[in-house]
């Protein structure tokens, strides 16, 4: 944090004693949450993370799997602000988030402050705009990226893809076409040529030289996924944001350094050439020494 006087920032000493409950902090947005507050707000009481159990590992496992992640390599946590951290067992969906009535009865009389990250990941659940009331957002008018701009963005990242391939690619990034396919039948005429026929074919090929079989079943997920994805890519929403930007201009010099928030100054090409960066180095586990290897294979 640098030269940054903490004690000057508004926002450390609001969350000075506070209690936090935190819901889905095991998510890619709760866990960034749930580390910025370990490492920034030193002063908060304790911080309850409420948990489901899940591919046969307690709450408490999933936890320290989490814990042990790239994103918590790049910063120490000293003893006292890591036993801050409270786990309780439940689950967002399910009736009184399934807490045990003494995790119930103490997280009423101690918590203070709630931070609901928790959010379904299923975009097939049927979903009604007249229901909601709250959206999360991806893009917004302080910062809107709309089609034209998300294909030149695209564009770029292939570019990169390009320069810096992982030795995990087998062949050269390709540039997709702009389309705009409004006509649903000549969309689902396209997607069975293009897809389905060639799937299928694919597949054929690879019982004839008995292997087994690939294709349709990448094909029918991918059909699924892109069916479940057709709504939002369709429809727009425009938000007014006033007090998010009230918020943004209320933040003092302090504040504005340690919690970065203004979306205005997000370079989403730098943010691109970082993500490869980081995909490779933390995710693929490559070093930039590898890189030269990797193009070689690349152009194969």
């Amino acid at each position: 944090m640098g030269s940054v006087n903490l004690s000057e920032s508004e926002i450390i000493r609001f969350f000075s004693g506070q209690n936090l409950l935190i819901t889905g902090a095991l998510g890619s947005c709760g866990r960034i949450f749930l580390e910025k507050i370990l490492r920034t707000v030193t002063s908060v009481g304790t911080i309850f993370l409420l948990i489901r159990p899940k591919f046969n590992l307690t709450p408490e496992q999933r936890f320290q799997r989490l814990f042990r992640s790239t994103l918590f390599k790049f910063h120490s946590y000293s003893e006292n602000q890591l036993s801050k951290i409270v786990i309780v067992e439940g689950d967002i969906t399910q009736s009184d988030l399934a807490l045990r009535s003494n995790d119930a009865k103490r997280l009423r009389e101690s918590v203070n402050i709630v931070f609901h990250i928790a959010a379904s990941v299923n975009f097939a659940v049927p979903f009604s705009p007249k229901e909601a009331k709250f959206y999360n957002l991806v893009s917004s008018s302080l910062n809107r990226q709309r089609i034209p701009e998300n294909y030149e963005l695209l564009l770029y990242g292939i570019k990169l893809l390009n320069e810096t391939p992982s030795i995990y690619m087998i062949r050269p990034t390709f540039t997709p076409q702009r389309t705009n396919n409004h006509n649903p039948t000549l969309y689902k005429v396209k997607r069975f040529f293009y897809h389905t026929v060639f799937a299928v074919l694919i597949d054929a090929l690879l019982t004839l030289c008995r292997q087994k079989p690939i294709l349709c079943k990448a094909v029918r997920k991918m059909h699924t996924m892109c069916d479940a994805f057709k709504f939002f890519a369709n429809n727009e929403w425009q938000f007014q944001c006033d007090n998010f930007k009230s918020l943004i201009e209320s933040l003092n010099e302090t504040d504005s350094k340690l919690f970065k928030i203004d979306v205005r100054k997000l370079d989403f090409y730098l943010h691109t050439e970082n993500s490869i960066k980081f995909a490779r180095r933390y995710v693929l586990n490559e070093s930039e020494k590898n890189v030269f290897i990797a193009r070689i294979k690349f152009k194969m």
